[in-house]
Order: structure tokens, then C-alpha cells, then sequence
């Protein structure tokens, strides 16, 4: 999913996703050129749906600016598959792409453009030296580098020598793939809202399947999908959409995505020169990721950021006793 930071989300949130979604058309259509992939990048726009008058006039008071309350009468002509007692939706710009070719393609361009990968290389420690990173130390030995860019997801809080700390903790989310193209009325917005503590979604695709989320899970790296997380989804989502009862089943998988304290990306120069973070991204990995790297290039080069990093920096969880 492509798009604006969800209503009630905090203002770096917001402002990130603000800054970053209009770079993507530039970045798709560069890889799209340089690989010949097709990444499937729609942007048909989002609703948020409400199906009681509490989650309605929620959902109303925060309209404004992009975010446009849509009447009863007009989420059912714009959404015909949703259930005919919805109560009114928010509209939101944005839109998807398939995640899977998005970093084939990418990867596939780095490599073209003089990037080695070390594959089947585990890292194990940062090599520090005088207040200074020196590079990764992997299980084929020292990998070298003036600057190393700690961007491992989910193992960054477990790779050992990183000054400060990273505070990253995995959320586990749980998805479904449907056959969409049995459904009666085809999707026309990808759908979202949160539901309680999760995130709900339904993303179409252009080959016709469905994409139904997910969980945030607090449970380390346990194994999964499970069969309360799916009927947690499923019960949701069928609520929005009765037809999808009827959908056939693709597939189903659950994914670890690395989430910081206060929800917020770890981005910039660590106090251990040489070594900068870009990591703890969390389910906005990739639509923040044109503007990450467009930070993470800027520093490197010495240049000012795009953005501002204070609400992002490295030692924003460091206790002063």
C-alpha cells in the first residue's frame, strides 16, 4: 500500500508519508525502464470505511485537506462491493504496487549498477574502533567500509556493536491471498481501516487476487500464519465485503516488520562516526522507501537531508541518567 499516514497517525508520520509518496512515480517508472519488471503500480486511490454512526463521526472529524468524507449514498456508487450499510468513508489519494517485484526490480538495478551482493553471508558484529565504525563483521570476515548503513529490518536490533542501541521489536502480520475475480463486483479503491488494535486491508491486484491484512502481533518471531489470526482477518474483512465468502483461497503467509518505540523510523548518523541508521520503518517500510534513500544518499554525499531527522535520530531513546 502506497499512501497518506492513516487519520489519528502522529505528525512525523504523517509528514514523512506526506513528503514521500510523490517520489514514487519517478523511482517506478525508472525501474521500470532500467529492469523491463512491471510492478503492478496502481493508484486507484483508498476508502476508509465506517459501518457504525460512532465510527462515523470519527472518521468525519478528521477530514480535511486530502482526506475527504464520502455520504452513505456516495461510498456505495464509488465502492458498489462494499456492504449496503456502510455508513460513509474517508477518500484518500494513494495506491499499490506488488512489493515482491518492487525489490527484484530494485535489487536487479543496484546490481547492474556495480552493487556486489554476499549472499549466504550472516553479519554478525559492527567492528568498532576509536568511536569509529569500521564495517560488518560476517561469518566470510570483515567486510570493510568508510560508511556502513544499518538498514536490517527486524535483525537490526540483533547485530551486535551498534552504538546506541536499536529498540526494535518484530510485529508479526498475518495475510491472506483471495481469487477476486469470482466476486460479483469487481473492487474498484483498496480498502483500509484499523479494527480495534489491527490494521485491516484489502488490496486488489491486477492479475484479479486479493490482498487481505493483517495482524500486529507482539510475539517475537513466532512462527505463523495462525488459525486465530487468519479468523481475525477474514471476520473483519468479510464484514466489509460479504462477497468475499465465496472468493477461493490462494495463499496464506505472515511477515515480521521492525517497529520502534514510538513509531517512528530510525533514520541518520549514529554518534559512532561512520555509521548511519536507516531502519525501524514498520509497516511504512515501503512507502517510505524513495525518501529514505534519498536521505541515506544525501548524508553520505554531505549534502543537507530532504527532511528533518530530530524526531528521527538515533538516540532519541538513550536515557540520561
Amino acid at each position: 500500500i502506497i499512501a497518506p499516514a492513516m487519520p489519528g497517525s502522529p505528525d512525523p508520520l504523517v509528514h514523512l508519508h506526506r513528503r514521500a509518496l510523490p517520489l514514487f512515480p519517478a523511482v517506478v517508472d525508472a525501474l521500470e525502464r532500467e529492469t523491463g519488471l512491471a510492478l503492478d503500480y496502481r493508484t486507484p486511490g483508498l476508502l476508509v470505511p465506517a459501518f457504525t454512526p460512532e465510527e462515523a463521526a470519527a472518521l468525519q472529524s478528521q477530514a480535511g485537506g486530502e482526506a475527504v468524507w464520502l455520504e452513505a449514498a456516495e461510498v456505495r456508487a464509488a465502492e458498489p462491493a462494499l456492504q449496503p450499510t456502510v455508513s460513509g468513508a474517508l477518500r484518500l489519494p494513494g495506491g499499490r504496487l506488488d512489493p515482491a517485484r518492487f525489490v527484484r526490480a530494485a535489487l536487479l538495478a543496484a546490481l547492474r549498477s556495480g552493487v556486489r551482493l554476499r549472499e549466504g553471508v550472516a553479519g554478525r558484529r559492527l567492528q568498532i574502533q576509536g568511536g569509529r565504525c569500521r564495517g560488518l563483521e560476517t561469518d566470510a570476515g570483515l567486510i570493510a567500509a568508510e560508511v556502513t548503513v544499518l538498514a536490517a529490518g527486524c535483525g537490526s536490533a540483533t547485530l551486535a556493536g551498534c552504538q546506541p542501541p536499536v529498540p526494535i521489536v518484530p510485529i508479526r502480520g498475518q495475510i491472506v491471498q483471495a481469487d477476486g475475480r469470482s466476486l460479483p463486483v469487481p473492487l474498484r479503491h483498496l480498502l483500509v481501516a484499523r479494527t480495534g488494535e489491527a490494521f485491516r486491508y484489502i488490496v486488489p491486484r491486477g492479475d484479479g487476487t486479493l490482498i487481505l491484512g493483517t495482524t500486529q502481533e507482539r510475539v517475537g518471531f513466532a512462527p505463523g500464519p495462525t488459525l486465530g489470526g487468519l479468523a481475525g482477518i477474514l471476520t473483519d474483512l468479510l464484514r466489509w465485503v460479504p462477497a468475499l465468502a465465496e472468493a477461493p483461497l490462494v495463499g496464506t503467509w505472515a511477515c515480521w516488520r521492525p517497529a520502534t518505540p514510538d513509531g517512528r523510523p530510525i533514520l541518520g548518523w549514529s554518534a559512532c562516526q561512520g555509521l548511519l541508521y536507516a531502519t525501524g520503518h514498520g509497516f511504512d517500510g515501503l512507502t517510505l522507501a524513495p525518501l529514505t534513500a534519498a536521505v541515506v544518499t544525501a548524508l553520505i554525499q554531505g549534502e543537507p537531508p530532504p527532511i528533518p531527522l530530530t524526531d528521527l535520530a538515533p538516540d532519541r531513546f538513550t536515557t540520561v541518567s
